[in-house]
């Protein structure tokens, strides 16, 4: 390496001192100490013992040498002043699947409180320090997001609260924090924490009179279990009673979150490989253990609540019958999908079960090192509760008890690290400098074991928190105590855990003395809590045994409901879907049938169809599903590997019948081309399917965008974004955006038409659609019409990287070091910053004006006169939303917006001018409509004809050509063929569009085939048959503003110009997002020659003077306003006062100015030629000659001069 990352040696050079906040009253500030060169161990007790050593085959220094690769080479290099761990052999053992938390804290000793580690090719920033914590704990959402975390545990938390980011988590934060109420906690002290103890406890006198002992560990576990059951879903797992596979479960899924934090290659972002590795075998197992449970449990409590239309009243209701949280939130009749609630309550289960079960073992452990502090816990039980089992209000009077619980938790937390990920630039206390997208891991071991903060760290005292003080806290303690981390995401259950731990621990202190079984080593490992590798202890009886058991209600496994299609809708016909055809037809007429070259491959003839059947038979357990399984050939892969997908999904569509299977790599792809079986996929989203595999490909792009979020996190924003495209924006976008950019656009045109040169409509038509979006959505002009504009690049490169994700043999590009040095992933990367930065800059901008301004939406159909755009909606909304939900939502707009509308265009006037009579039928309906002016709002439904070409068009060349939706659910299409959940379906719009079994002359322009006297066609009124902005839910929610902005311009093109296609092109498809040409769509274009009658009679008095048709006889362009003011000449005679201009520049023009001596009052006669109409488009410099004396008026950039005799004017156009 040719520099090395900047490691200033900590005995030579220490850090840079922290920052600490103001301490308050009765606080020390804490200094911390410099650090040591021997590494202190994990601290006293239990601390110091790991588990014994394993072996690697990780070099010594191969940490240290990463880590410093990854600072400096992939990361432009570090200026941060961040320290790199130096990593040897015995360090990684614990990183490596054992006590993460434990080389962490030796590095600390060494390092100093903030220091960087690579974790295989991640590259971590740790820290240990008390105000750096709270710095990245309460910058959470502005400044940081869950990241990591959320990455490695969304197999198995999905979209819960727990790991959910932005608007998605502030929803359904709110939706479960109010189920936590104060009378919901006081009724489960009483029915569920008690009994669960009280259960426990007659487990224990059982081991104490047969002289065993007992696994602690394992018996808080299930008494936990139990406790989340009935508090959750009012079910007993009874795991007191019987072995319970949940419990394992948990672990297991929970283990597996922490080894992929640190694992070298996240290999595990591979499906293929997930299918095949043993332990990510079993972690899916696990994973489906705990789903298909809760999954059950909502099932039948959703039935009660339905059935006794239950609804919440107040805002502590409490259902007397079943007071569990899942109740609650059903009863709130909240819209949320099954999956979301499905995921929240995941996320409380695993975490409440997982998290409690490790305070109370930890808890019980150090009482049992410490018997003064046992007794003195005892002796305060005994005389609280008086040998009753504790209430609500007795758990306020354990104080001593409820400290050896904090500072249990403080020697063991839960988790022992939290991990957070910059999603901004930022600078830490200490001056240490953060990137965005750089991994945080925040060591709460570290903080609660530092003796710079703690005095007498290792020690277990409870004293330390005073008793008659408030229960500590990260606030009240400054950061130096985040058990429940801090900031925004502190855990919202941290009241709950505390009562059940309190009220389990005092009932079995109550009636049972413990010891711990000697000799016995207590080594320490981690799922998302510390666990031991083995507790144990003798018990003996300190009290009667407890009478009552808890009833347990038997788990009722009930078979799912059979599905319910929905009633269809009169006049609807059910499709019945064709048998397969083994001979298949080509890929359609026009353009459809021009494929690109051939390109070479190394894939085998029959790789396709070879791992296709192994997919659905081998690893997929065997294939039922009666889909039939492409059967795909050297020839075939091509277009599936970067050309133009959707072509060989028409040939197979054709050859294996509506409905067949695909392995797009190790992919397995189930590809859709009829129309019934779209509308249910399409129509199921929310209860049976989601996005899935398009989120996948195109999250490095949309971010959490509303163009790919799921669940309750696209309900909201969609919420958000809907009401901004109101009918009054609409009307103002025709009006001060459509028609601009279009005669801009024809600006443009109408100089390649005097030059003779041919036009890429394509790219004309990519940069117009850019400059509409541009001030549509941002206020802000591209200009890219006028100059180059490197969006319009950047967005084509992400939108195809996407679609090439979707086919890749292996998904590489799920594996960050790849995505560094791979140059595809590179560009793709540049692309997407270039479109990040420039709408950041726009929102910053926006925003500042709308606070400045203190603007607020007045009325469901606001819009701002002065920036009528969606953002400036959207801010003035006040919607508290985070920057970045932001920024991803406007991306997602911006990119739909500008890619989808260009190629409907381009499409549209390539078909056109393949159909002369076509062409001609929509510019005399635009003539006859227009009347030669710019269309309004209004006139646009009137052009009938015109809307059905850009139909016909969306129909033969869909935007996109495919929608990719995954099952959440098995389930049964029509047909009769069966989806397992997780498989990922790809609809062929495409297919369904130009099948012969859907539609007459699939393959012939017919605009006429949609009735021009009934409604626009869409999803609805053609069952399916005609899905251009896809369907169900997921509709696009732009379809009206892009039909709009696509109808405007082209009325305004087929107005002025007239179009040809330039001979011998030929027409190549490829695709981004939409279908594209491969090297353009290149055409001539000519000023138009409109039939009017060449002389124009025109008086400057008199009630029927008309300066506009003066103007328009000249050039549609130019405008005359006259009618309104009149000014007195000499003599006394009324004149009218004249505006005349070009487009947007308008100049009075008083006749008196004329000499009004000689020419006021007189008819003038102008001699107007076809000649003189296309001289104007030179634009030269105007200027109006009066006999001999010239009056120049600079009105736009061409020269006009009037000859004006005693009795006529004469029009000529000069260079």
């Amino acid at each position: 390496m040719a520099a090395a990352v900047p490691c200033a040696p900590f005995l030579c050079a220490p850090p840079p001192p922290l920052v600490s906040p103001r301490l308050r009253r009765g606080h020390v500030r804490l200094r911390l100490r410099p650090p040591r060169s021997s590494g202190g161990g994990g601290g006293g007790g239990a601390g110091g013992d790991e588990p014994p050593a394993t072996t690697s085959w990780v070099s010594p220094d191969w940490l240290t040498a990463l880590s410093r690769s990854v600072a400096t080479r992939l990361g432009g290099g570090d200026d941060s002043g961040i320290p790199v761990a130096s990593a040897k052999l015995d360090d990684v053992r614990d990183l490596l699947g054992g006590a993460l938390f434990l080389p962490l804290f030796k590095w600390f000793r060494e390092e100093g409180p903030v220091y960087r580690l690579a974790a295989g090719p991640r590259d971590l920033v740790v820290v240990s320090d008390p105000a750096v914590a709270r710095h990245v704990l309460r910058g959470y959402g502005s400044r940081y997001e869950k990241g990591l975390v959320a990455e490695v545990s969304e197999f198995l938390f999905g979209s819960g609260f727990a790991i959910a980011e932005g608007a998605l988590w502030t929803v359904r934060r709110r939706s479960v924090v109010p189920s936590l109420h104060k009378r919901f906690l006081s009724v489960m002290v009483d029915r569920v924490f008690c009994k669960c103890a009280e259960r426990l406890v007659e487990k224990l006198e059982t081991s104490a009179l047969s002289g065993k002992p007992v696994n602690m560990e394992a018996r808080f576990s299930q008494m936990t279990l139990d406790v989340i059951g009935l508090s959750l879903f009012n079910y007993n797992f009874d795991s007191l009673t019987s072995d319970s596979p949940v419990i394992d479960a948990v672990y297991t899924a929970l283990k597996e979150a922490e080894l992929r934090s640190t694992d070298l290659l996240p290999y595990w972002k591979i499906d293929l490989l997930c299918k095949i590795v043993p332990r990510q075998i079993k972690a899916e197992k696990a994973v489906n253990i705990i789903r298909n449970t809760v999954e059950d449990l909502i099932t039948k409590c959703k039935k009660i609540v339905d059935a006794e239309n239950e609804q919440i009243e107040g805002e502590e209701y409490v259902n007397e019958a079943d007071p569990s949280i899942l109740r609650f939130l059903l009863a709130s009749r909240e819209e949320v999908t099954s999956v979301q609630l499905r995921d929240d309550l995941l996320s409380m289960l695993v975490a409440g079960h997982e998290t409690t079960g490790s305070v109370l073992t930890w808890t019980i452990y150090l009482l049992s090192k410490d018997p003064a502090a046992l007794r003195r816990a005892q002796a305060e039980v005994d005389r609280v509760l008086q040998g009753r089992l504790p209430r609500y209000e007795d758990l306020k009077e354990l104080k001593y008890l409820m400290r050896c619980i904090n500072e249990s938790m403080r020697l063991y937390p839960h988790p022992p690290v939290l991990i957070r990920r910059a999603i901004v630039d930022d600078v830490l206390p200490g001056n240490y400098k953060i990137k965005a997208g750089q991994d945080i891991m925040i060591s709460v071991y570290n903080i609660h074991r530092s003796p710079e903060v703690w005095d007498r760290a290792d020690d277990f005292i409870p004293e330390r928190f005073d008793l008659e003080g408030p229960v500590p806290n990260e606030t009240n303690t400054e950061y130096r105590f985040i058990p429940f981390s801090g900031g925004p995401r502190k855990c919202v259950g941290d009241q709950f855990a505390l009562l059940e731990a309190i009220v389990a621990l005092a009932v079995v202190l109550q009636k049972m003395d413990i010891e711990l079984v000697p000799d016995q080593k207590i080594n320490m490992t981690t799922g998302a809590t510390i666990h031991t590798t083995n507790v144990s202890v003798p018990l003996s009886r300190a009290a009667s045994a407890m009478a009552a058991a808890v009833p347990c209600a038997p788990f009722l496994c009930a078979p799912p409901p059979p599905l319910v299609s929905p009633r269809l809708r009169r006049g609807h016909v059910r499709l019945r879907l064709r048998p397969p055809r083994s001979s298949g037809g080509g890929g359609g007429g026009g353009a459809g049938g021009d494929e690109p070259p051939a390109t070479t491959s190394w894939v085998s003839p029959d790789w396709l169809t070879a791992l296709s059947r192994s997919v659905a038979t081998r690893l997929g357990g065997g294939d039922d599903s009666g889909i039939p399984v492409a059967s795909a050939k050297l020839d075939d892969v091509r277009d599936l590997l970067g050309g133009a997908l959707f072509l060989p999904l028409f040939k197979w569509f054709r050859e294996e019948g509506p409905v067949y299977r695909l392995a797009a790599g190790p992919r397995d792809l189930v590809v859709v081309s009829d129309p019934a079986v779209a509308r249910h996929v399409l129509r199921g989203y929310g209860s049976r399917y989601e996005k899935g595999l398009v989120a996948e490909v195109s999250e490095f792009l949309f971010g959490s965008g509303f163009a790919i979020a799921e669940g309750a996190l696209w309900t909201v924003r969609r919420r958000s974004v809907v009401p901004s495209l109101h009918k009054r924006f609409l009307s103002v976008m025709v009006d001060r955006v459509f028609c601009k950019c279009a005669e801009r656009l024809v600006e443009k045109l109408e100089t390649s038409a005097l030059s003779g040169k041919p036009v890429n409509m394509e790219a004309r038509f990519s940069q117009m659609t850019l400059d509409v979006i541009g001030l549509s959505l941002f206020n802000y002009n591209f200009d890219s019409l006028t100059s180059d504009s490197p969006v319009i690049d950047a967005v084509y490169t992400a939108l195809k990287e996407a679609e090439l994700r979707s086919t890749d043999l292996l998904p590489y590009w799920k594996i960050d070091l790849l995505c560094k040095i791979v140059p595809r992933q590179i560009k793709a990367e540049k692309a997407v910053n270039i479109i990040r930065n420039t709408v950041e800059d726009l929102i910053t901008k926006c925003k500042k004006i709308v606070d400045a301004e203190n603007e607020q939406i007045e009325g469901e159909e606001y819009v701002n006169e002065a920036d009528p755009s969606i953002l400036r909606f959207l801010l003035a909304s006040r919607e508290e939303v985070t920057s970045v939900q932001l920024r991803d939502d406007l991306l997602s707009m911006l990119v739909a917006g500008h890619e989808t509308t260009g190629s409907v265009l381009t499409w549209t006037i390539y078909l056109l001018s393949k159909d002369p009579a076509a062409l001609r039928r929509a510019q005399a309906e635009v003539d006859r409509v227009l009347q030669g002016r710019l269309p309004r709002y209004e006139d646009l439904k009137e052009l009938k004809y015109l809307m059905r070409c850009i139909n016909e068009s969306m129909r033969l060349y869909p935007h996109p050509p495919v929608l990719i939706r995954r099952a959440i659910v098995d389930d049964v299409l029509p047909g009769n063929y069966k989806i397992k959940a997780g498989q990922d379906i790809m609809i062929s719009v495409y297919n369904i569009h130009r099948s012969p079994e859907v539609w007459d002359r699939a393959d012939d322009f017919i605009p006429e085939r949609f009735d021009l006297e009934g409604p626009v066609p869409n999803e609805t009124n053609t069952e399916y048959r005609f899905i251009p902005f896809s369907g169900g839910p997921r509709k696009c929610v732009g379809d009206q503003f892009a039909l709009l902005e696509a109808i405007v311009a082209l009325a305004v093109v087929l107005q002025k110009m007239d179009i040809e296609l330039v001979p011998d092109q030929k027409i190549n498809m490829t695709t981004g997002a939409t279908i594209h040409t491969t090297n353009g769509l290149y055409m001539n274009v000519s000023l138009r020659k409109v039939d009017r009658e060449p002389d124009f009679a025109l008086s400057t008095g008199g009630s029927d003077f008309s300066m506009n048709q003066f103007c328009q006889g000249l050039h549609p362009y130019c405008q005359f306003q006259d009618g309104s003011t009149y000014s007195k000449t000499s003599e006394g005679q009324s004149v009218p006062v004249f505006r005349a201009g070009y487009k947007h520049h308008m100049h009075n023009l008083n006749c008196q100015d004329w000499d009004e001596k000689n020419y006021a009052g007189k008819t003038f006669l102008v001699n107007k030629t076809n000649e003189v109409a296309e001289m104007f488009a030179h634009r030269l410099q105007l200027t109006f000659v009066f006999g001999q004396k010239p009056v120049p008026i600079l009105l736009a950039s061409f020269s006009l001069v009037i000859i004006v005799s005693s009795t006529s004017a004469t029009a000529v156009f000069t260079h």
